[in-house]
């Protein structure tokens, strides 16, 4: 592994929890209650969720923000303040972007099954940071090609940008980020890895910062990282 550089560990078991009796919820971030957990650079939202059958969440969104619903577990329905509903499945990823803000649902398409997403937010994005001129996209990863990263959406201007892989056992990644100046968010969507010689477990995360270059290595089968790039100013851990 390579030379240490500023790191914050997110650990599973220290997120914050709420739920009902249809919506489970685990988030990475804290920003009200505990500072040492507050949102990484643009990053300000990541959570964890679990939603019943037939039901939705919605969800209003603040002027200049970027929204991802990545599913984990079964497919998920999107839509966006009236605009037509959008049916993502694992491996994919939906995100939208409005200048002006709204409001988006999140909904279960099943009547039995329960599914699991990731719900991410960047804050105060501009248009320059859009990928693409209309309002929402779908991105489709690959996953039967391993040991690599798979862009799910990504800025020409400043490096924004997401990825996830799933990697075999054993397996070592370099990753430089497309700007020097940004943070590196990575998120452990499933198994173990080593990330800058600390050891990362299903669903804990890790900031790193002034880092010209991160080493990760997959310490199980199967193990699957969500790599968030983005840029920030004034972090203090």
């Amino acid at each position: 592994m390579i030379k240490q550089n500023p790191i914050q560990i997110f650990k599973a078991d220290q997120r914050n929890h709420a739920e009902n009796e249809h919506h489970k919820l685990h988030s990475t971030f804290n920003e009200i209650s505990n500072f040492s957990r507050s949102p990484f650079g643009k990053l300000s939202i990541l959570n964890d969720e679990t939603l019943a059958p037939d039901r939705a969440v919605e969800r209003i969104l603040a002027p200049g923000t970027i929204v991802m619903v990545i599913p984990l577990t079964g497919a998920v329905e999107c839509s966006f303040t009236g605009n037509s509903t959008q049916i993502i499945a694992p491996g994919e990823a939906f995100t939208h972007h409005n200048q002006y803000g709204g409001i988006i649902t999140i909904k279960n398409p099943y009547d039995e099954n329960l599914i699991n997403y990731l719900y991410i937010t960047f804050s105060n994005t501009i248009l320059s940071d859009v990928f693409q001129s209309k309002d929402f996209l779908i991105a489709k990863a690959d996953l039967s090609v391993r040991n690599q990263f798979h862009k799910l959406y990504e800025t020409f201007q400043n490096g924004l940008s997401t990825q996830i892989g799933i990697f075999n056992g054993q397996t070592e990644t370099l990753y430089s980020p497309a700007n020097n100046t940004n943070g590196i968010f990575a998120f452990v969507v499933s198994g173990t890895f080593e990330v800058q010689g600390r050891i990362l477990e299903d669903r804990d995360g890790l900031a790193l910062w002034n880092t010209p270059q991160v080493g990760l290595e997959a310490l199980s089968d199967n193990a699957i990282m969500l790599l968030i790039e983005t840029p920030f100013r004034g972090f203090t851990a």
